[in-house]
């Protein structure tokens, strides 16, 4: 062991000169350090570290058993950021990522004294933060102290990373470049001069060659057929002047197997002069390409195309072709013989010196879809000819593609003006076939819907007259009875409240008999008087009645046509319909209202509606307001029986089927025009008459001419036995002597056995023999037997040539039936018993019955 150095002045000094790192020595604090303070270090150590901080070369000494570091100015960087604090540290502190790797190293040189050497040895170092391999020469040897026991490992480096790092990747590119040549496509070899003997030669080359012993020997052995071709004069020539020669589409013959024939092969190439260090020429680079096969190509496609052009040019079609970008690079013939342009026109000009210029936008869009999206595709243009005429082509196009390689289109166009005219000329035959069809189906539709809607309301109509026959039986009864008693009140006399009650039992009736008058004018069965009127002075004659009815909220307007044609129609009834359109309309518009009461000379054409009229001339009356008007739901509704939009209690639902009955028996028909928010108009069509406006002359009152009735025998036939005795006990308490019969076959056989009969009155709709059937029969017997007809509705048919005297409608009033009696017996004497008087006022004008 070495004893340490005894002069600290001297160490100072020695270290100083040691550069920076000597200098960090001596202000280093050493008493961390398992090595101690620089004074009480061995003389070996202090003269070892003296000699590496004043050495050039990468070194560090490592000390101890602990391995401390000690290191100088150019090892310093090879650490990086472990710098300065590796200094006289052990060395499994300050290298702590690559110890595994470092210790065994170190270990071996202490333990044994060998030194360890190597180049480009990796280490892993993490220096600048981060993880690295990098790379140093190493030279490691143990340092002896006096006594020859070793203190440390002293370890002379030279990092090589770059250098490593270089020659790896110049290796990587060689070896690249050489998967490069020896897969190019192109054939190429190096000949090293002189000689030209092939140094080294690609796949494609020896592919080309015929898989021949090339390698190592002069080209004129390795390949003579090559040679005798004059090849190796041009080499010679290259390698003298150090010019490269380039040949295109050269045919060179190969005799590419020894016993095969000689292949004839079409090769572009060059031979590219390879100079040394001293610029003289080593050798020759040959590289090239085989083009036998596309130059085969080219002559098939230009033998192919001289056959198109010749094919197309016979062509009675247009036939094209343009490139990707859709410049037409071929037109054939046709395109002058049909549209009169040149294929030069179509390729200076474009299509549009062909397309019409409508159809060019649609055209163009299309055409750019088709450019980038490549597909077959057909469709007819309109093109323009060099005279202005227009014609229509069915053009067929198809991509062209070179490979994967979109080239442009190819395409064809035949002339079909002629059928696309006819298609025009059909397609508009079958629009109008087409239309016409529809506007059949829409009558036919219109017409179902008329007659199913006519069917409905025929069908209501047969209920709604059956329901008022009916209904008349019980009012007749209610009323008659109500007649008797009220007789009886005044007889025996009965207090106001009990008048009172009996009056509202009246009033209801009467109510009822209304609504069964409504009934039937739906149903049409009501029986009309009509004749030749003046509508106009209908409506003027009312307009005091509507003022009085309607009252001052509403402002009442008319419109009255001048010259308007004379109506054939009921007075009564038409004045009853106006006041009710007339109500109605009132009733839908608020205070402040117009309603306006119109006439007019109409013409119309077929109905659109069931409740419209046929076609012809008609008189309108019309009622307009300007009220709440109602929606297409309300007005499909309006002329069904009690439908009705009023709040309940305050409309019966037939006032509209009332208007629509009457206009239908009278032969005419309704319209209705609605607004929602606007109003409503109702027009009311009636016959146009052939006859003038007469006026109605009133007839002089006679004198005398009402019989009386008392003593006289009249038969009562009805099949409903309330009716019946009501009507017999008001003709009693007249004063007649009554007979009672419920069927026609009773009646008949009391007219048989009692001839004193002066009258009949009869129930016109019976089970069995009805009113019509007894009377014939009657007056087989009895001509001059007067005969008054009671029904509940009225048989149009049946009573159509029954004078309107013998009619009494249900229900009657009291007094009716004997008021009615007494005009039809005035002339007539009381009949005894088997005697005939002659004919009757009825056998006289009713010769059917």
């Amino acid at each position: 062991m070495d004893d340490p150095p005894s002069n600290n002045g001297r160490l100072a000094a020695l270290f100083a000169a040691g550069g920076q790192m000597g200098q960090l020595v001596n202000a280093h604090d050493w008493s961390q350090s398992p090595l101690g303070p620089p004074e009480q270090w061995p003389e070996t150590l202090v003269t070892v570290a003296s000699t590496i901080f004043a050495a050039g070369a990468e070194i560090v000494l490592f000390w101890g058993p602990d391995y401390c570091a000690i290191y100088n100015d150019a090892y310093a960087p090879t650490i990086g950021d472990k710098h300065p604090r590796a200094l006289g540290r052990p060395a499994r502190e300050a290298w702590t990522e690559l110890w595994a790797d470092l210790e065994p190293l170190l270990r071996h040189v202490h333990d044994t004294g060998e030194t360890y050497t190597a180049r480009d040895r990796p280490f892993y170092i993490e220096r600048a933060g981060y993880g690295e391999e990098v790379y140093f020469n190493v030279s490691y040897s143990a340092v002896r102290l006096s006594d020859g026991s070793i203190g440390g490992v002293l370890c002379i480096v030279s990092e090589t990373t770059q250098q490593v790092r270089a020659a790896r990747a110049l290796m990587a590119d060689r070896e690249r470049l050489a998967q490069m040549f020896d897969h190019a496509p192109s054939f190429m070899s190096v000949l090293r001069e002189p000689g030209h003997i092939t140094e080294l030669a690609n796949a494609s080359y020896l592919q080309l060659v015929g898989e021949r012993e090339v390698i190592g020997r002069p080209l004129h052995e390795a390949l003579p057929d090559v040679a005798r071709q004059g090849f190796i004069d041009i080499l010679d020539n290259v390698v003298a002047t150090g010019e490269p020669f380039r040949g295109e589409n050269l045919h060179v013959r190969l005799q590419r197997t020894p016993d095969g024939p000689a292949e004839n092969r079409i090769l572009d190439f060059v031979f590219q002069p390879i100079a040394d260090a001293k610029g003289r020429v080593a050798g020759v680079f040959v590289e090239g390409i085989d083009v036998t096969e596309r130059e085969r190509r080219a002559d098939a496609l230009r033998e192919s195309e001289v056959r198109f052009r010749a094919l197309a040019d016979s062509l009675p079609a247009l036939v094209w072709i343009n490139d990707a970008e859709g410049q037409v690079v071929f037109a054939s013939q046709a395109f002058g013989t049909m549209l009169g342009v040149t294929a030069d026109d179509l390729q200076e000009k474009g299509w549009g010196c062909i397309v019409h210029p409508d159809d060019m936008a649609a055209f163009v869009k299309t055409g750019r879809r088709h450019l980038l999206q490549p597909a077959r595709f057909s469709r007819d243009v309109r093109l323009r000819t060099a005279d202005g005429t227009d014609r229509w082509f069915h053009i067929e196009a198809r991509p062209r593609k070179l490979g994967d390689t979109f080239e442009g289109y190819v395409g064809c166009g035949i002339d079909v003006t002629e059928a696309h005219l006819a298609g025009e000329a059909l397609e508009h035959r079958v629009e109008e076939r087409t239309a016409a069809l529809t506007e059949q189906i829409a009558e036919r539709e219109q017409v179902e819907a008329r007659l199913a809607q006519m069917q409905r309301l025929e069908a209501i109509g047969q209920l709604t007259s059956g329901i008022a026959h009916d209904f008349n039986n019980l009012l007749t009864v209610v009323l008659g009875n109500v007649a008797m008693i009220e007789r009886t009140f005044d007889k025996i006399g009965v207090d106001d409240k009990t008048r009172q009650r009996l009056a509202h039992v009246r009033t209801a009736a009467e109510r009822g008999a209304k609504l069964t008058g409504q009934l039937l004018a739906f149903s049409r069965r009501q029986r009309l008087e009509s004749r030749v009127v003046s509508l106009n002075e209908v409506v003027s004659g009312m307009q005091g009645l509507l003022e009085s009815t309607l009252g001052g909220g509403v402002a009442i307007e008319t419109d009255l046509m001048p010259g308007l044609w004379p109506g054939l129609v009921d007075p009564t009834q038409i004045e009853l319909i106006i006041l009710n359109l007339a109500i109605n309309a009132r009733d839908a518009m608020a205070v402040g209202g117009t309603l306006t009461v119109a006439t007019r000379n109409v013409t119309l054409g077929p109905p659109s509606r069931s409740e419209e009229p046929a076609a012809g001339d008609y008189v309108a009356v019309s009622v307009s307001d300007t009220g709440s008007g109602m929606t297409p739901e309300v007005l499909s509704k309006v002329f069904e029986p009690f439908f009705t939009t009023k709040e309940v209690g305050k409309g019966s639902g037939l006032g509209l089927p009332q208007v629509f009955g009457f206009a239908k028996q009278s032969g005419g028909g309704v319209r209705i025009d609605s607004t929602p928010g606007v109003g409503t108009t109702v027009s009311v069509f009636l016959p146009r008459a052939a006859a003038l406006v007469e006026p109605v002359a009133v007839a002089a009152e006679k004198v005398g001419e009402v019989a009386d009735i008392v003593g006289r025998m009249v038969l009562v036939l009805d099949d409903d036995d309330a009716v019946r005795s009501v009507t017999a006990e008001e003709l009693r308490e007249a004063g007649c002597s009554v007979l009672e019969a419920a069927s026609g076959a009773i009646a008949l056989g009391m007219i048989g056995d009692a001839g004193a009969i002066d009258a009949v009155v009869a129930d016109f709709a019976m089970p069995g023999m009805n009113g019509a059937d007894f009377a014939a029969r009657v007056l087989e017997r009895r001509p001059d037997l007067p005969i008054v007809f009671v029904t509940g509705y009225a048989d149009l048919a049946a009573l159509a040539h029954v004078p309107e005297e013998n009619i009494v409608q249900k229900p009657f009033g009291p007094g009716v039936i004997a008021d009615r009696l007494r005009a039809l017996l005035a002339d007539a004497p009381p009949i005894a018993a088997g005697q005939n008087s002659g004919s009757s006022i009825l056998s006289r004008r009713n010769e059917n019955l």
